[in-house]
């Protein structure tokens, strides 16, 4: 299971994160990671870079780091926005792909090496049912948190 926190709205940017798995028959330096938020189905997709992946481990673990942002940016921790409702505290469905470019965030025709379930956390407070809402979308039928 991986854990990712977003960062504190009052923070640009915050802290790296650390995306740990297994990985045992690839030799790919640089990966794709896809997250479906349970609640929204939204899809989110972090890409690594050659330069910011460990596989140093493998098979037993390989690590690539990012960070949760208000704002996009590419480099050795991509900054990928996590802000809003669109990306809620709760489980995700999450799919690690190998690539052999850098920042590939298209997952058409890429081996799954891993998938799972994800958990982010809110760093603004604790996680309250009270802050669920319905979503007006009356054929998709989505519960989503809003901040």
């Amino acid at each position: 299971m991986l854990l990712i926190s977003k960062n504190k709205t009052t923070t640009a940017v915050g802290v790296t994160q650390s995306v740990e798995f297994t990985d045992l028959n690839s030799t790919a330096a640089s990966f794709l990671l896809e997250l479906r938020s349970n609640a929204t189905n939204e899809v989110l997709l972090i890409a690594s870079s050659d330069a910011g992946t460990i596989t140093t481990y493998r098979p037993r673990w390989v690590s690539f780091g990012f960070k949760a942002g208000t704002a996009e940016a590419q480099g050795v921790a991509p900054i990928y926005d996590l802000s809003g409702p669109k990306y809620p505290e709760g489980y995700y469905g999450y799919t690690i792909y190998a690539q052999t470019t850098e920042y590939n965030s298209d997952p058409s025709g890429l081996t799954v090496v891993n998938s799972g379930i994800a958990f982010i956390q809110d760093q603004d407070g604790a996680f309250s049912e009270a802050n669920y809402v319905s979503n007006t979308d009356s054929v998709e039928g989505y519960t989503y948190y809003t901040e």
